[in-house]
């Protein structure tokens, strides 16, 4: 017990870095004799350590390695854990000179004993990637890149504009062909591309970004083919970087997913894991496989991931239990089901807005004038289809912009098209013949007299009438 209170305490000041791990030194274990000569001319500081991996990367102090968007909280991350694998050269590479925050760590690895260059440039450009190359003479040679660099845009897909998708393409597929033409002739020991979950799974509202990624993944295995190194780590959120900065609402909604977060010292670790077993591509993400599920899919679960469910069929989500609201709607009495699931839909506007009660959200308010936007609209589409378990339309929110009129098309799929008595789209009682009614007649039919007038108070204010 003692033992595990003390390990627990160390691991916290080495998550807090009040503590560091000794400095390495890493050999092969085909390097044995070097290893240990390296050792007896008393060079090295901290632990000389011998993989049996003969195959994996290292890291080397008499070599320079490149980080794009070096300068970006992910990518001084990475500078620190290559300072602690002993690299002694590193050149941080972004398209501005950095915050206060990054240069003040861009002083502390200098401190530390690494030779640090900060160089500006915009990879996406050929120009300047020859350019940055040749600023590096003086500097061992360069054995490693590690392309990080990356923007967002988000937007749905039919909102995307060409300003938008090109943004996010540049740095990220043109920066890494570029690299990747700029150092043929130099044997590196690897190129890694720190890509993203969304090429593999998809991110709603970030088909620019996911398109980007999946470049970056084809584009190490066509390294590879060349027999050329290459590694395409399809990270999920970190607890820095993007994420770090991201609005609550925006955390809530990927916690809502199911993801959770990479912690900096559990994402280098993975990072040196697959140097060591020189992978090509990984996916890196943790994530509650069952509320991923219920979160994205209606009905039958799509085959990839049957077994992350446990082979459940998926109906009503994973656990095919029915949800709150829908039994809530089942066992109102007439008239009371437009109220219900109207407040139902203003509670879910509210969510996807950050707001713990929808006391501002009117039923004839314009949804976008509340703040919804493009990825918002979505996550709401997404929450309705799955408390409802219903099926909707991408465009949803577009197409019914109001409360009201997304409560009037949510009845319509409930009770219209899915109620076991209405199956063939008329009502219990219809005659051949028979007019199908109206949703203001049904609405009216259920309400009760007090509801009635109120709706009719609500029409002649707005100057309509019924």
């Amino acid at each position: 017990g003692l033992l595990g209170e003390m390990l627990a305490e160390l691991m916290g000041g080495f998550e807090r870095r009040e503590l560091k791990p000794l400095k390495r030194t890493v050999f092969g274990i085909e390097e044995s004799a070097n290893a240990f000569r390296y050792m007896a001319q008393a060079r090295h500081i901290g632990k000389v350590v011998l993989t049996g991996i003969a195959k994996g990367v290292r890291i080397r102090s008499d070599a320079t390695y490149l980080i794009t968007g070096g300068l970006g909280a992910l990518g001084l991350e990475t500078a620190r854990w290559m300072a602690e694998q002993g690299a002694a050269n590193l050149v941080l590479v972004g398209r501005s000179e950095g915050s206060a925050a990054a240069r003040e760590q861009v002083v502390k690895l200098e401190h530390s004993g690494v030779r640090v260059k900060v160089l500006k440039a915009d990879i996406s450009k050929g120009v300047e990637v020859s350019r940055m190359l040749e600023a590096l003479s003086g500097m061992p040679q360069l054995k490693g890149i590690i392309h990080g660099a990356g923007v967002l845009a988000d937007g749905v897909l039919m909102r995307q504009d060409r300003g938008q998708i090109q943004k996010v393409m540049s740095p990220k597929a043109e920066g890494a062909w570029n690299l990747h033409e700029a150092t043929r002739g130099i044997k590196l020991d690897f190129f890694v591309c720190y890509s993203s979950v969304s090429a593999v799974l998809g991110s709603a509202g970030q088909s620019n970004y996911a398109a980007a990624n999946a470049f970056l993944d084809g584009f190490v295995h066509e390294r590879r083919r060349e027999g050329l190194h290459g590694l395409s780590v399809n990270w999920g959120p970190w607890k820095l970087g993007m994420a770090a900065g991201m609005e609550n609402r925006d955390t809530e909604r990927i916690a809502a997913q199911g993801f959770m977060t990479i912690a900096p010292a559990e994402g280098v670790g993975i990072l040196e894991r697959l140097l060591l077993q020189d992978e090509t591509q990984a996916c890196v993400l943790p994530v509650n496989w069952d509320k991923y599920l219920r979160y994205h899919y209606h009905g039958a679960i799509p085959p990839f991931f049957k077994a992350m469910s446990g082979g459940s069929s998926g109906k009503r989500g994973v656990s095919g239990e029915k949800s709150a609201i829908l039994g809530k709607l089942e066992g109102a009495i007439a008239g009371q089901r437009r109220t219900v699931l109207q407040y139902y839909v203003q509670m879910q506007v509210a969510a996807v807005l950050g707001e713990k009660v929808p006391d501002g959200i009117k039923p004839r308010q314009r949804l976008f004038d509340l703040g919804i936007d493009s990825l918002t609209a979505v996550e709401l589409k997404n929450r309705l289809q799955s408390g409802l378990d219903i099926l909707l339309g991408a465009t949803l929110v577009f197409d019914y912009p109001t409360v009201e009129a997304l409560v009037d098309h949510l009845l319509e799929e409930l009770f219209f098209k899915k109620g076991p008595e209405r199956s063939s789209g008329k009502r219990t009682g219809m005659k051949p013949g028979d007019a199908e009614p109206s949703l203001l007649n049904i609405a009216l039919e259920e309400a009760s007299q007090d509801e009635i007038a109120r709706m009719l108070a609500t029409e002649l204010e707005a100057g309509k009438g019924i």
